[in-house]
């Protein structure tokens, strides 16, 4: 079922489902790995991280979970360096704005 909903793209439906498998059943590593797809899908990046963790450790071979740890790690490093970058941009440009303000005055 939760498959299906993430396959449809119903994310949130997804991550209830598999909030509640996790929770008869802990201690199986496909389900935090899935877990971890769908918070990236829901830009949820740090918990993603964190669920591909738990089922790497589970499972330390389990391929597709350390598939799903470097999908979510790449994206959470590239959401944070493009906030980043957005902030530097953003400060330079308030920067230049009132140093232009200042000399209009």
């Amino acid at each position: 079922m939760g498959n299906g909903d993430y396959n449809n793209r119903i994310f949130s439906e997804a991550l209830a489902l598999y909030d509640a498998v996790i929770s008869i059943d802990p201690e199986k590593a496909s389900y935090k790995s899935n877990k971890s797809a769908t918070l990236t899908s829901l830009g949820r990046l740090l918990e993603a991280v964190f669920e591909a963790r738990e089922a790497i450790r589970l499972e330390p071979f389990y391929q597709r979970a350390h598939n799903r740890l470097a999908t979510s790690t790449t994206a959470w490093k590239t959401t944070e360096t493009l906030q980043t970058l957005f902030c530097y941009v953003f400060a330079r440009k308030e920067t230049k704005f009132a140093a232009i303000t200042k000399k209009e005055k």
